[in-house]
């Protein structure tokens, strides 16, 4: 069985809005000012410049992308209310969406749709080999048409991984040429995270709840605390397939919360992108046994301040 799951749950342009963006709702507007993103907010859209790669599964039509720049790569076929496309859709809606009812952190962007995921790779009915070899090909895919970032939105598990070699080379290749990619903690209750989180070029992004703190559900581990971050991820609003609107918890949704907020702080700043990377990842290991397992949270205004 293939060992992954769905997680539960470079323009140099600078570009603004015409009016300033006012996020829907108290629970929104306290996400985003705990990550120090609320005054960003509503001053970017992102840049149609940058291309995000959302490796997933395949992207439904609904009202709040309806203007949204979406790309497909074609890809496998799902139902419209598969698990693999529901999910795509409320991520690409975090990201690329608008309107009441979802975050859209950064509408302006271009999604690249990769719809490599779908509901036997779930279901683990898929081998492991050809499991690893599409998402291979979709990250290199991503790269060769220009993605500034990938999100992939998927949960490894730390068993069988010797299985997912090809993927890890892929995402190794990807960070030569200066692309990151974005996964998610995991949602399982525990220390032991995947190995994949651990290689060069990966951002892993763990959850946080409600109050700030990380949350307990999530996967936690010293891989995770080197190189990655915690976002917000609990209770994100977002599109439910055919056409409504939900909250869902999850860290896959902490992991496109922080590939927008990379996307907006790059817009704003006309910085590189390794600069804004670094300047969000500027805190590493201290001395702590919690900083040693947990990562430090997100803080764009922080970032901000670094890169002025």
């Amino acid at each position: 069985m293939a060992s992954i799951t769905i997680s539960k749950e470079h323009a140099q342009v600078i570009m603004t809005s015409p009016a300033l963006r006012q996020p829907e709702g108290a629970r929104t507007r306290a996400m985003l000012r705990s990550a120090g993103l609320l005054n960003l907010y509503r001053r970017t859209e992102g840049s149609p410049g940058l291309k995000i790669a959302l490796i997933d599964g395949p992207v439904r039509p609904h009202s709040s992308l309806a203007a949204a720049r979406v790309v497909s790569s074609g890809g496998v076929s799902s139902a419209p209310d598969s698990a693999s496309a529901c999910h795509a859709t409320f991520l690409a809606s975090i990201l690329a969406g608008r309107g009441a009812g979802v975050l859209g952190l950064c509408p302006s962007v271009t999604l690249l749709s990769y719809p490599a995921v779908d509901d036997a790779m779930l279901q683990g009915t898929l081998s492991p080999s050809t499991t690893a070899t599409r998402l291979a090909e979709a990250v290199l895919h991503a790269v060769l048409s220009g993605a500034g970032v990938i999100l992939m939105s998927l949960e490894f598990t730390a068993r069988r991984m010797w299985h997912f070699a090809p993927l890890a080379a892929a995402i190794r290749s990807a960070a030569c040429y200066g692309v990151r990619t974005v996964l998610p903690a995991g949602n399982t209750a525990g220390l032991e995270p995947s190995s994949l989180l651990s290689i060069p070029g990966v951002i892993p992004v763990g959850m946080v709840n409600a109050a700030g703190s990380p949350d307990a559900r999530c996967t936690w581990g010293p891989s995770i605390a080197r190189q990655g971050l915690m976002a917000p991820g609990v209770d994100i609003p977002g599109a439910a397939t055919p056409d409504g609107f939900a909250r869902r918890t999850g860290s896959s949704y902490a992991a496109a919360f922080v590939t927008g907020a990379f996307a907006m702080v790059l817009a704003a700043t006309g910085k590189p992108t390794e600069t804004v990377w670094n300047a969000l990842l500027r805190y590493r290991l201290g001395s702590s046994l919690l900083s040693r397992t947990v990562p430090p949270p997100l803080d764009v205004e922080q970032s901000l301040w670094d890169l002025t």
